[in-house]
């Protein structure tokens, strides 16, 4: 399997675990934010304020992790595009899904810290909804 193979699978299933815990997460936050019962109560506030800090902080951490990959990026366009096999057909099709799969690492970058968040809220509203 080729690189920009193997990369094409990471993106895909870092993005459809973000999307499956993030539905979950979503799922079970509005189900206790709309108890008419606890509407704006001291345990709603706090649980808002958290929501709102974890996602900034998430932002933040995907920002400075696509930053950091984007700073890599034309070192690395540049070992690709260096390689003597770019000169033929299938090395210039490779050359291209290489750089492709460096473009993924960017947004996997940035997605990395909210799927990590979105699977530990997961797992600690799964264990609260026990």
């Amino acid at each position: 399997m080729s690189k920009s193979s193997r990369q094409i699978n990471r993106s895909a299933r870092l993005m459809t675990e973000t999307a499956s815990a993030s539905a979950e997460v979503i799922a079970a936050r509005m189900t206790r934010l709309g108890d008419p019962g606890e509407f704006m109560s001291a345990r709603q506030q706090r649980d808002i304020n958290g929501m709102v800090s974890e996602k900034l902080a998430a932002g933040m951490q995907g920002w400075v992790g696509a930053m950091a990959e984007t700073w890599m990026l034309p070192s690395r366009a540049m070992a690709t595009l260096g390689r003597p096999s770019l000169f033929t057909p299938a090395g210039a099709a490779r050359a291209a899904g290489d750089i492709g799969a460096l473009w993924l690492a960017v947004g996997d970058a940035a997605l990395r810290p909210a799927k990590r968040k979105a699977s530990s809220n997961r797992t600690r509203l799964r264990k609260a909804g026990k």
